[in-house]
C-alpha cells in the first residue's frame, strides 16, 4: 500500500489555482491539511512548496488563450524570475507575447511529466466561480487571440495548438 502526503495540484499561473483551492478546501501557494494548489510547485525550489515522495500531483490545465492573456498583462518579477530559471526558452528581452506562449507551452509539459492526471480546469463544477482570481484589482487585460500568436511565433503557435488538443480543447 502506497502511503500519500498531500493532494498537490500544479500547472500554470492563471490556471484558476485559486478557484480550485476553493473548490476543494486546499491551500493557494500554501500547505494545509489537505493540500495546496501552487503553479510554483512544477518545480523544486520554488520558495512555496517542493513536492514530496508520496504526494498525490495533478496537472490543472485551462485554455491557453485565457492564460496567455491574462499572464499578458502584469506577472511579478519574482514570478518572471522563476520561469527564467526554468524555461531556457523564456529570454529576459523577449516580448511579453512570447515569453507569455513559451511560459503557457513549456511549464505545462514540464507539470504533465509530475503529475499523475491531467485535467482542465473547465470542467469542474463547482459552486464557486470560476471567476475567484486572485487579480480582482485588475479588471482588463489585452485579449489574445490565435491570430496574434502566429504573428507572433508561427512555430511556437502551432505547438501550443496540438497540446491545447492534445488536453481536449477545440482550438
Amino acid at each position: 500500500m502506497v502511503e500519500m502526503n498531500n493532494l498537490v495540484i500544479i500547472g500554470c499561473g492563471r490556471s484558476g489555482t485559486k478557484f480550485i483551492s476553493k473548490h476543494l478546501g486546499l491551500g493557494h501557494e500554501k500547505l494545509e491539511d489537505s493540500g495546496l494548489a501552487c503553479w510554483q510547485s512544477v518545480v523544486d525550489g520554488n520558495g512555496f512548496y517542493d513536492i514530496q515522495p508520496g504526494d498525490f500531483i495533478l496537472h490543472q490545465v485551462r485554455h491557453p488563450l485565457d492564460v496567455i492573456s491574462s499572464c499578458h498583462t502584469i506577472l511579478m518579477q519574482s514570478s518572471w524570475e522563476l520561469i527564467h530559471r526554468h524555461i531556457d526558452s523564456v529570454d529576459e528581452e523577449d516580448s511579453l507575447l512570447s515569453k507569455c506562449m513559451n511560459y503557457w507551452y513549456h511549464w505545462n509539459l514540464m507539470a504533465e511529466k509530475r503529475a499523475l492526471a491531467t485535467y482542465r480546469v473547465e470542467d469542474v463544477f463547482s459552486e464557486v466561480p470560476h471567476s475567484t482570481n486572485t487579480r480582482k484589482e485588475w479588471d482588463t487585460y489585452n485579449r489574445i487571440e490565435w491570430i496574434d500568436l502566429k504573428r507572433e511565433d508561427r512555430k511556437l503557435c502551432k505547438a501550443i495548438r496540438k497540446l491545447a488538443k492534445r488536453y481536449g480543447y477545440d482550438v
